[in-house]
């Protein structure tokens, strides 16, 4: 120990010297008045035991005598020690109380030899006198407040010292802001910013001097939140200001500032000063460029910098300069020019500030001169030339700027006005370039980058806008086209755009198939469709654009629209409004647009199919009666009806030459006979009995609707081609020999078929077989297959059946006598396909099963368009995938599906229809409302979360006719978030959870899924979408073009991370709270008493965790962390990426410190769970109590040092004795009162020596 006394003075002197020398002190210290530093200031007393030095507080201890005492010299200003300490029931540095103590210095081996005492009660923020080798010192301090203590260091004589009591923890000053210069005059703002903010007690100050500290004065900061200004009076011009903040609790500073500071921000010991009077611009220059050339409208930067000492060259700008740039025709000294524009700080440039400036927007051609201008203040202006200082016009000269001509700037406006062979395109000439605009105009190309050596309008001349007419243009053409503008300077041109011209379509429609009364003249004709934009389903009459004239004095109206490219369904109208259409329900006419063209109609439908029906072939006498049937259908509903067609008519046509009837002559009128299975009309004329001539005859029907064209009948199944649908076939003879005829085929299907055959005449002797032979090769005979049919003469009809469907046979009618066998003509027919449909109907919203039924409609032979409900032939069976199979001849056909009878169920409204090619025997499987026609994954592409956030992943498709268009989820699709660790193909992965639909997107649906709730461990994970609609195929959506292709669109790319924190659940039962009956814990009292914390909240405790190995230090600690009735604790807060294996330590406020028995490992996916309560080995030398059936933490440790003794006793007596109450650390049993249960707990477990138990190392 060395102590240190008057007579000593030389020895202390000399150890003072050595320090000073050493740098160990810093400041304005007295070299004669210092305690000796390596035996520092320590503080033991009552709160700590009287340990000295106090190495159980490091709050109480030196810093040069114990590690990581915080009683620390403060090395500036007056000579002085200071700690700062926390009081609280549990976690603080010590407890509330009423304390006896010393301030003492001595060696580690001696330390109570120098000690100071003799006051008897500490008065807060106040300083009071401590006399050396005093009585202990008194002191009452409080939970839940901050004491910081300054002590005085005279070296060994009496001193005085200061407690000063916060609320809260003491903040740092972290700023202080003054300015680099200051007005003579004007008063000085200064900003101060703390670390946090301050409780209410720490009060702010700011200390300033203008004499270098002969005088001082102190003034309050203004604070809110962390930030915070005071004002500091305007001082003479050359006066230095210097300053620097500190906080303290006293309301009013006077002197003793060192003192009676709790923080200090000086600038590291230098303070904080700004001069006052600025000095005055001692250089400035134009920096760059020092010549630039531009066009009209075009811009320069120009730069200059100027230097003003001590406030150039700073973080930001100096104060009160103004900057600008000038400019001038003429080469003269700046300082007579009248053109500046103001210049902005750009940054330092080494001592200096760099200002820019913009000019040459609005300057016409020529050069100009510019040159800098600053001004500091109300000062003078000085003027800066390239670029080494001020201008003189010799070495520092001015900057030129050259503005040329140029040609014209130009803009291409949008295109309107498209027709079939015309289009308006506009344009802007926003500039001149600074020469006369001679000419303007559009030019056009079919190629790119068109010019004025190409097709090309003129249209004025000048500045402004434009509009230029192109005409002459082809029809269908895509053209390229600009705005153009000259002047002398040259051409220019603007952005470049395109349109594609239309065509001209030239619809006609027949009104004399109009049923009813049309008066031409009188009534009115209108067209309406799904035509492009305006157009699009104009009410008749509201748009004269759609409004049809008469031909001439015909029937005929027309009207002229043009079009783009594409497909478009229309319908005519008699009359305003929607109510005088051709038909209502039904589907729409369509025109496929790809040309000019003209559409023929006849109002109320077209005729559409016609043929040659019954008999193909037949012989008879001159002038012998030969009936031949003929069948035709209108569109919608026109035929198939009782009664006929009235605009219909029908005639049978012969000829000696097999040619195409078209060229025939001879024409018989056909009589309406009847309507056929609900869609055709039949027509019968008996052309035989006007041919008295014999020979071989072709006949074949012709039909005519209205005013239209004809169209001509084959056998039998369509119009006249020459080859499938034929003409048929009469033989007039003038005598009867032994004669059979191949008749017609009727009835195909599939599988089977009519065929009819004819006896004409025996030769004489009778008849015995007859009937129809038939097989895969012409003229087949009775060895081949052959269906008998009776015996004699005449007609009669063969049922072919088990035949091959899609396969083509020839048949021939034979007839047997006793002359031997004989065979009619050979004829031919191909069987139809069987084709299946399938409607899945379980997307279908309103659909109910056993209630509802499901039609097809589409155009099939003999069953074209029937309206759904009138031909049961055209229903599906039940079930939840309902079908029907139909037997089809090779060909493609549209169909729709129909939900019960009538037009309006159909799938959808608007769109096509669905279309099938034919070609075989087959089944075709579809989704009521239609199939996914694209898919994607949205967004994102790709991302990252850690485990346990969210990821929502979107992803969208698309069906057509408006069924995803709709608002609102689609009924039946289904869609899916898949995801998988591989980069394959989405089809191949088992990982898919379903996604939610989240919005429309224009015609899409969009669905959402969170992958956030299944990915829970880390790495690299590829997701991609799925869609089903109904119980359709899958498709799998890439990101973000469309179906997933590996390529182009591709899986999107997940990186998950580890969670960004952990949760680590306890369970913890504390002895004096724990009730064995119930299995739970009361809740701590306090002053009521009343519950200290909320409902189900026991108490609560500190969770630390330590190092797995020696020294075993804390690596978390979790403060304050609620501890509930039922034992359970949870910390949410433990970082994601922790590592390793830890000791779980517990601390409360009066129990035993406790450890768990080994190191848990935290580094598992998941989260920790550990539980005290089960078994006493669950603790680190099975450090825990049976209460019970539960193991519960030691209680009684009320001085917090880890052992239940009599120091506890003599704390939970003196508190008992003052009946204290609330929430202490003294009530043990946590009832809200400091009584005698409490100190029966602490003697029971003193007597049985608990203390804490950890690793040896700890």
């Amino acid at each position: 120990m060395k102590t240190f006394y008057k007579p000593k003075f030389l020895q202390h002197f000399l150890v003072v010297l050595i320090l000073f020398f050493s740098g160990v002190f810093s400041g304005n210290y007295s070299a004669y008045a210092d305690i000796y530093q390596p035996e520092g200031l320590n503080m033991p007393g009552v709160w700590n035991g009287w340990t000295n030095p106090p190495a159980n507080n490091l709050a109480l201890a030196s810093y040069t005598q114990v590690t990581n005492g915080r009683v620390t010299k403060m090395l500036t200003g007056t000579p002085r020690w200071q700690t700062i300490f926390s009081v609280a029931a549990s976690g603080g540095d010590l407890t509330g109380g009423t304390y006896q103590w010393l301030f003492t210095s001595g060696a580690t081996s001696s330390p109570w030899g120098n000690k100071w005492g003799g006051v008897t009660n500490v008065t807060m923020n106040t300083l009071q006198n401590y006399n050396l080798g005093g009585a202990n010192n008194g002191i009452t301090i409080s939970n839940g407040k901050w004491y910081t203590m300054n002590w005085q260091d005279n070296g060994y004589a009496n001193t005085q010292a200061i407690y000063m009591e916060t609320s809260a923890q003491p903040v740092n000053i972290q700023a202080v802001s003054v300015p680099v210069t200051a007005t003579a005059g004007v008063p000085v703002t200064v900003t101060v910013t703390l670390s946090a903010a301050k409780c209410a007690e720490e009060i702010i100050y700011l200390r300033y001097t203008t004499n270098n500290w002969t005088s001082s004065s102190v003034l309050p900061v203004s604070m809110t939140g962390t930030t915070g200004t005071v004002i500091i009076p305007g001082q003479p011009d050359g006066t230095t200001v210097a300053c620097y903040a500190f906080s303290s609790t006293l309301s009013s500073v006077t002197g003793n500032y060192d003192m009676v500071s709790i923080k200090i921000n000086n600038n590291g010991g230098v303070n904080y000063s700004y001069p006052v009077g600025a000095p005055p611009i001692s250089w400035a220059n134009l920096d760059s460029p020092a010549s630039a050339t531009i066009n009209p409208g075009q811009t320069v930067n120009v730069y200059s910098q100027v230097y003003i000492a001590g406030a150039t060259g700073q973080s930001t700008a100096a104060p009160g300069v103004q900057a600008w740039i000038g400019y001038s025709l003429s080469n003269t000294n700046p300082n007579t020019w009248t053109d500046w524009v103001a210049a902005s700080y750009v940054s330092a440039s080494g001592v200096n500030d760099k200002y820019k400036a913009t000019i040459g927007s609005s300057l016409a051609p020529g050069a100009y001169y510019y040159a800098s201008r600053f001004k500091l203040g109300a000062g003078a202006y000085v003027y800066g030339g390239y670029n080494g200082g001020y201008w003189d016009g010799t070495t520092n000269i001015s900057g030129v700027l050259t503005v040329s001509g140029a040609p014209p700037a130009v803009t291409t406006g949008s295109v309107s006005s498209v027709t079939s062979a015309t289009a308006s395109i506009g344009g802007t000439v926003v500039s001149d370039g600074g020469a006369t605009v001679t000419s303007r105009g559009i030019c056009w190309s079919t190629a790119p980058s068109p010019t004025i050596l190409n097709s090309h309008t003129s249209d004025g001349t000048g500045i402004g806008s434009f509009s230029g007419s192109l005409t002459s243009l082809t029809p269908g053409t895509t053209y390229y086209a600009k705005a153009y503008a000259t002047n002398s300077y040259g051409t220019s041109y603007g952005d470049e755009v395109t349109f594609t011209t239309l065509y001209t379509v030239t619809f006609y429609v027949d009104m004399s198939t109009f049923i009813g009364t049309f008066v031409p003249g009188v009534d009115l004709v209108y067209i309406a469709g799904g035509f492009p934009n305006a157009l699009s389903w104009n009410v008749p009459g509201s748009n004269p654009d759609l409004s049809m004239t008469q031909v001439g004095s015909s029937l005929t109206y027309t009207v002229s629209i043009s079009l783009p490219a594409g497909t478009y369904p229309f319908k005519h109208f008699h009359n305003a409004g929607w109510n005088g259409g051709e038909w209502t329900g039904g589907t729409d006419r369509s025109v496929v647009v790809s040309g000019n063209m003209v559409v023929n109609s006849s109002w109320g439908g077209d005729l559409e199919w016609v043929n040659l029906q019954w008999p193909l072939s037949g012989t008879i006498l001159p002038s012998g009666d030969f009936n031949v049937s003929a069948q035709a259908f209108v569109s919608h509903g026109k035929t198939g009806i009782v009664g006929g067609d009235p605009s219909l008519q029908c005639w049978i046509g012969y000829s000696t030459s097999q040619s195409d009837p078209s060229t025939w002559t001879h024409w018989v009128p056909a009589s309406y006979s009847s309507a056929f299975n609900n869609a055709n009309d039949e027509f019968v004329a008996n052309i035989g009995s006007g041919i008295a001539a014999s020979g071989t005859y072709y006949y074949a029907s012709r039909f005519k609707l209205g005013a239209g064209n004809y169209l001509y009948g084959g056998y039998n199944s369509g119009i006249w081609n020459g080859t499938t649908n034929i003409s048929g076939t009469l033989n007039i003879v003038n005598s009867f020999t032994f004669t059979v005829t191949t008749g017609a085929v009727s009835s195909l299907s599939g599988t089977s078929v009519t065929v009819n055959g004819n006896v004409l005449a025996d030769g004489g002797n009778a008849v015995t077989d007859r009937g129809i032979c038939y097989g895969t090769s012409a003229d087949p005979t009775l060895a081949n297959s052959f269906v008998q049919s009776g015996a004699g003469l005449g007609e009669f009809t063969v049922n072919l059946t088990s035949l091959l469907p899609g396969t083509t046979y020839h048949a021939r009618a034979y007839a047997t006598n006793s002359t031997g066998t004989i065979y009619g003509s050979d004829i031919q027919f191909t069987t139809y396909y069987h084709v299946t449909f399938n409607i899945d109907m379980s997307t279908c919203s309103s659909f109910v099963e056993g209630v509802d039924s499901v039609y097809i409609a589409g155009g099939f032979p003999s069953a074209f368009w029937h309206e759904p409900g009138t031909n049961q032939n055209l229903k599906f069976s039940a079930g939840p995938i309902h079908s029907l199979t139909l037997d089809l001849p090779a060909g493609t056909y549209e169909f729709k599906h129909f939900l019960n009878a009538t037009w309006a169920g159909g799938e959808w409204i608007a769109g096509g229809n669905r279309s099938v090619i034919v070609s075989g025997n087959d089944t075709y499987n579809n989704t009521w409302g239609g199939s996914i026609n694209w898919a994607n994954l949205q967004y994102p592409g790709t991302g990252s979360m850690n485990i346990g956030d969210s990821y929502d992943v979107y992803a969208q498709a698309y069906i057509p006719n408006g069924i995803t268009a709709a608002v609102g989820g689609t009924f039946g699709l289904h869609a899916w978030i898949g995801y998988s660790t591989n980069p394959t193909d989405p089809s191949t992965w088992t990982n898919w959870i379903p996604a939610d639909f989240s919005s429309q997107s224009s015609d899409n649906d969009e669905f959402k899924a969170n992958l956030g709730i299944v990915l829970t461990t880390p790495g690299t994970y590829y997701y991609a979408s799925r869609f089903r609609f109904g119980n359709g195929s899958y498709v799998y959506g890439g990101y973000y073009g469309g179906y997933w292709d590996g390529t182009n669109n591709i899986s999107g790319v997940l990186t998950v991370l580890p969670p960004a924190t952990k949760t680590c659940y306890l369970k913890i039962f504390i002895e004096e709270l724990y009730d064995g009956v119930s299995g739970t814990m009361k809740q701590a009292m306090d002053v009521g008493p009343l519950p200290k914390f909320g409902t189900g909240i026991a108490d609560q405790v500190t969770i630390e965790l330590h190092n797995a190995s020696t020294p075993y230090a804390t690596a978390y600690t979790f403060s304050n962390v609620d501890l509930l009735t039922d034992g359970s604790v949870s910390i949410s807060t433990i970082p994601g990426n922790i590592s390793g294996s830890y000791y779980i330590v517990v601390k409360h406020r009066n129990s035993i410190e406790t450890w768990s028995n080994s190191a848990i490992a935290f580094d598992l996916p998941g989260a920790v769970s550990f539980d005290f309560t089960t078994d006493a080995a669950k603790a680190y030398m099975s450090n825990l109590k049976s209460v019970g059936t539960a193991w519960v933490i030691y209680g009684g440790d009320a001085t917090a040092d880890g052992v239940v003794d009599g120091s506890d006793m003599a704390n939970v007596d003196n508190a008992s004795t003052a009946l204290l109450q609330g929430y202490l650390t003294e009530d043990v049993n946590g009832d809200g009162i400091v009584d005698g249960t409490d100190m029966a707990m602490v003697d029971n477990n003193s007597t049985s020596v608990v203390q804490v138990q950890r690793p040896s190392a700890k």
